[in-house]
């Protein structure tokens, strides 16, 4: 009797075991998952900035967004709406920000994911001569010097872009980079600059004059000196003012507002689109149609993409400038990076 007794219970103990063991594997393989395409852990922010958060979510229906300043004080909370797994929000840096690194939390039920950072500088533009000193977010006022591997801004508004030999074959941090290739190639051609000799920063944010330098220069257009332009926040003596006036006289960009032009603001997704589509009716290779706004349905959150940017989004994505994310995704507030920025201004430079 006793032997049936424990034949039982270890029967018993199998089968409980068992069924613990299985029920263990299924919810491990339903665990939501997320992951943080933006943004990432070398992105650097000011003060003041607008930090756009976005990613994908699988195997979960709501997830909670926390943010902690580097005291570990919280900042910002949110609970995005998932749509087609994928999911943006985005919040503005505090004016008083401190400086650190921020810890980015998700939580949802059965969610397993690891927290994300991202930095938070005071520095200002002009606290360093030297953008070594931090190359993943130099000043945006900088202007490397001319050097054997970083070409300069033409002196003369007339002058062409003389392509420099080689240029761009040092940078290290681009060795195993995707964009590797079409950086080189738009360093040799004189339209984009390393941060140093050595480093191009590819991850980096670009800041809207900062792209629009890159595509006057792709377009090779004319920039008169002295152009008066009517933005608050574009003063005379920064070396962007005349960029900005050709780009909004022909029609590339537009301030937010008459006053506010946002010279320093990180470029997102859908600005940068916009951009591109614009380029390509301002040459007359260009395109010159309207294009059907049929070309978003590929992308699942074409809903987040703003009004007056889907035209633009459509045009550039149908000719092939921009992609998404992935095969589904655009992220159009997603601040951009100057690889990707880059590998953008090639692929116009080339239908043009």
């Amino acid at each position: 009797m006793f032997r049936v007794k424990n034949k039982w219970r270890l029967l018993l103990f199998i089968t409980l075991f068992s069924i613990f063991w299985v029920t263990t594997g299924l919810a491990e393989n339903n665990a939501g998952q997320v992951t943080l395409t933006s943004p990432g852990s070398e992105d650097i922010f000011k003060p003041g900035d607008q930090v756009a958060i976005g990613g994908t979510a699988q195997n979960i229906s709501q997830i909670t967004i926390s943010i902690r300043n580097a005291n570990g004080g919280l900042i910002y909370t949110a609970q995005p709406t998932i749509v087609n797994g994928a999911f943006t929000t985005d919040f503005t840096l505090a004016d008083d920000a401190v400086e650190g690194e921020y810890q980015i939390k998700m939580g949802g039920a059965g969610l397993a994911a690891s927290p994300y950072e991202f930095k938070v500088s005071r520095e200002s533009d002009n606290s360093s001569e030297n953008p070594s000193e931090n190359p993943s977010n130099p000043p945006s006022n900088y202007r490397p010097s001319p050097s054997p591997h970083s070409s300069s801004k033409p002196s003369n508004t007339n002058d062409k872009i003389q392509p420099t030999i080689h240029a761009g074959r040092n940078f290290k941090d681009i060795t195993n980079h995707w964009a590797k290739k079409e950086i080189e190639t738009l360093v040799e051609k004189g339209i984009v600059n390393g941060m140093t000799e050595t480093e191009f920063a590819p991850n980096a944010n670009i800041t809207r004059a900062q792209f629009a330098t890159l595509l006057i220069k792709a377009l090779e257009m004319d920039v008169p000196k002295g152009a008066s332009v009517a933005f608050k926040d574009v003063p005379a003596n920064v070396w962007y003012k005349d960029i900005v006036a050709a780009a909004v006289k022909s029609g590339l960009i537009n301030g937010y507002d008459v006053n506010t032009f946002g010279p320093d603001d990180n470029i997102t997704r859908e600005q940068m689109a916009v951009m591109m589509a614009r380029a390509l009716k301002v040459k007359p290779s260009g395109t010159q149609e309207n294009e059907n706004l049929s070309e978003l349905n590929k992308f699942n959150d074409l809903n987040h993409i703003s009004n007056w940017a889907q035209e633009g989004v459509a045009i550039a994505a149908k000719n092939g400038i921009v992609n998404g994310m992935d095969e589904h995704t655009f992220a159009p507030s997603t601040n951009a990076t100057r690889a990707q920025g880059a590998v953008m201004i090639l692929r116009l430079y080339n239908l043009l």
